[in-house]
């Protein structure tokens, strides 16, 4: 098994995510994580067995993919100016060399993802089978505070 903790970016899976990503231009791979999260939410008319005792309505989305939506997530508040202390650095420097591709919609998108991630992942179910629960919920939580800013934030543009 991998490495796994808590936040969005000691996780394997985030971690090659991320390397990916700061291989490409724009934020394509960012919307493409957010969107799976986001066409499961949506698709509640449909019942996944998760484990024996538990049977969510809807499907869910694995550890791996709702790490890769947790720290998509954190690469949007990073485009939108809301960065996490703990963001690598070579990710700030993707950060700083696509934040023209960053639109008030990405911020909008991550928080819905994220919500359902928080809520309705085996994500969720692992890390509240864990002693990393309250941290793991504490960041998820601190996250949807920033991408609410983001919602919420005007954008200004400047006329040249």
């Amino acid at each position: 098994m991998g490495t796994w903790g808590h936040d969005a970016f000691s996780n394997d899976d985030s971690l090659d995510w991320l390397a990916e990503l700061e291989e490409t231009k724009g934020v394509g791979k960012v919307n493409r994580a957010l969107s799976r999260a986001i066409f499961l939410r949506n698709a509640s008319w449909l019942l996944f067995p998760v484990r024996k005792t538990r049977i969510f309505k809807g499907l869910i989305l694995f550890f791996a993919q709702g790490s890769i939506v947790h720290v998509a997530g954190e690469v949007v508040a990073a485009l939108g100016g809301h960065p996490s202390l703990d963001l690598p650095k070579s990710t700030s420097l993707w950060v700083n060399a696509n934040r023209g591709d960053y639109r008030k919609k990405h911020a909008v998108r991550a928080h819905r993802a994220l919500t359902f991630i928080r809520n309705k992942s085996e994500t969720r179910i692992l890390f509240d089978e864990s002693h990393e629960s309250r941290q793991w919920l504490s960041g998820i939580d601190d996250l949807l505070k920033r991408l609410l800013k983001l919602k919420k934030k005007r954008l200004i543009q400047i006329s040249t």
